[in-house]
């Protein structure tokens, strides 16, 4: 309850969350359901963004594929809509659900205008975004690129001192 409000739904409450839904919790989409209120009540378009991609991303650990495309679509609409770009590199969320769910032409337009590029910062969710773009290109056939970019996410990940396959299972796509 507390960590749902007053500005708490970035760092630690999404690592918390995080935590409860990869243990496939259900007191996750309960905290995600406090911060959507929370974001409600105050008015907060990024608050609510940022809680929907990351229920979206619990909501995909669960299988819950329909919901999490519903969810990440939400929360990329409410950012174009407000100007907001803190979620780019979360375009992952959405382009994983539609492959997960067969629809990779719809996945393809979701990751183009988020290209990563040299000048951004390395973080968590880039690797996840180059993981999905290079994902993209095996599940379309086009394997020399997709293994390319599959090897190349894996070495920036492991140059961050990234070694947990749960988080980021470059290798097993990879092979």
């Amino acid at each position: 309850g507390d960590a749902a409000r007053g500005g708490n739904r970035g760092g630690a409450f999404a690592r918390a969350c995080m935590v409860l839904a990869m243990a496939d919790l259900d007191e996750a989409l309960t905290m995600y359901d406090a911060a959507l209120a929370d974001a409600h009540q105050h008015g907060s378009i990024s608050g609510f963004a940022a809680t929907k991609v990351f229920r979206a991303q619990a909501f995909l650990f669960r299988g819950d594929l329909a919901e999490a495309e519903a969810d990440s679509r939400e929360a990329l609409d409410a950012c174009r809509a407000w100007g907001l770009q803190l979620l780019d590199a979360f375009r992952f969320v959405s382009a994983e659900a539609l492959m997960e769910r067969g629809k990779l032409a719809e996945a393809a337009p979701v990751l183009e205008p988020a290209r990563p590029d040299e000048s951004m910062a390395e973080d968590v969710a880039l690797y996840f975004l180059r993981h999905s773009r290079a994902r993209l290109r095996l599940l379309q056939g086009d394997l020399a690129a997709g293994l390319e970019a599959m090897l190349d996410v894996g070495a920036r990940f492991e140059r961050s001192g990234g070694r947990n396959p749960a988080l980021l299972p470059w290798r097993s796509h990879a092979a």
